[in-house]
Parts: C-alpha cells; structure tokens; sequence
C-alpha cells in the first residue's frame, strides 16, 4: 500500500514540475529567454512589434495603436512572472524535496546537477527582466 502510494506521489509530483517548467516556459520564457542574439532586448516590446510588423504587415496607423498595447503587455506578464515567483519557487523546492526522497545516491547526485542548473539558468532569467527594466527606465 505505501509502495502504490509513493508511486502516486511521485506521479503527481512529476506532473507538478511538468507543469510549471511547461508554464514557465510557454507563458513567461519567450519575455525573458536565453542571451540575446541580436540585442539587448531580443524579445522586448520593441522586437515583438517589428515580428507583427514584419509577419501580419501592419500599416503605419495600425503600428502606432499596437505597440502601446504590446509593451503594455510585455511589463504585465513580467510583473504577474514577480508575483508568482515566490510561490513557484517554494512548489518546486518542496516538489524536489520529495522527488529527492525516492531517489538513489547516485541519482540524487545527478538530480541535485539538474536542479542547480535550473535555478541558474531561473536566476539569469531574473537578471535579463532586470536589465531590461533598466533600459526601459534609462529611454
């Protein structure tokens, strides 16, 4: 009975991760993926327009009403991303907890690598939203 119930949590608990990393990813990380190839601002407001620009061809007229409302939304997801963060945080710290518990030495040690990575790869995520708020205070 223990042995079915720990498979359980370990399910539900892998399904938790997946959706937050999912989460994560699809709804927030395209505002503040990787380093910039061609910027500082890569998937800034300003790069999301010139993409709607570019791709939909909008007129000039069109572009003056999208961009207030592209940058609009670029600082709202950012800032739902702050309030969030606590809370995703502290799901996936308990989350790893308890994954931890069900693995061996030897894959506990590699799981901890996997974990750190992304916690950096989260930190450098934070870094990038700052700098871009920066700019955004500097223009």
């Amino acid at each position: 009975m223990t042995s079915k119930r720990n498979r359980i949590v370990a399910v539900g608990l892998a399904v938790v991760v997946f959706l937050l990393g999912f989460v994560s990813g699809v709804g927030v990380g395209p505002l503040l993926m990787g380093p910039p190839r061609d910027g500082p601002n890569r998937h800034g407001p300003e790069k999301m327009l010139a993409r709607y620009q570019r791709e939909l061809g909008l007129s000039a007229e069109q572009s003056a009403k999208v961009g207030p409302i592209v940058e609009a939304r670029f600082w709202a997801m950012a800032e739902l991303f702050e309030t969030i963060d606590p809370k995703a945080e502290e799901i996936q710290r308990k989350a790893d907890q308890e994954l931890r518990g069900l693995l061996n030495p030897e894959q506990q040690k590699r799981f901890d690598e996997m974990t750190e990575r992304f916690r950096e790869r989260r930190a450098q995520k934070r870094q990038r939203l700052e700098q871009a708020r920066q700019a955004e205070l500097e223009r």
